[in-house]
């Protein structure tokens, strides 16, 4: 990785492919469909095997997040390696606390700073 280099979702199939190709992505796409299609067709009845045969999970999929990348709704990151000879641009130290769930997520970063307590 170079400095400057920028990072955003891969949105196109061609990148993420082996991403949504994954059984346990495969598998939970087709868990969220099988629930939206619960809720669309009720009170109907829903094959999940009938399901199962099928993509529309995974196109549906991709199709949200082009839709989400069209409408510039993923930030691009960028890294920039500093010059630590000088105080200013001395790196902190810090830790990433993520919460991953169903429906939200949240991430919170804190500073190490060394022999401090935390209040």
């Amino acid at each position: 990785m170079q400095s400057g280099e920028e990072f955003s979702l891969a949105d196109e199939e061609t990148d993420s492919r082996w991403f949504v190709d994954q059984d346990w992505v495969k598998e939970w796409l087709l868990k969220v469909f099988y629930a939206f299609e619960l809720r669309r067709r009720a009170p109907r009845r829903v094959d999940e095997e009938e399901l199962r045969g099928g993509v529309e999970h995974i196109a549906r999929y991709l199709t949200v997040l082009s839709v989400l990348a069209q409408a510039e709704l993923f930030p691009r990151i960028r890294f920039v390696f500093v010059d630590s000879s000088t105080a200013r641009s001395q790196s902190v130290a810090v830790d990433l606390v993520l919460d991953i769930g169903n429906s939200r997520s949240c991430g919170i970063v804190m500073e190490t700073s060394g022999d401090d307590p935390l209040d």
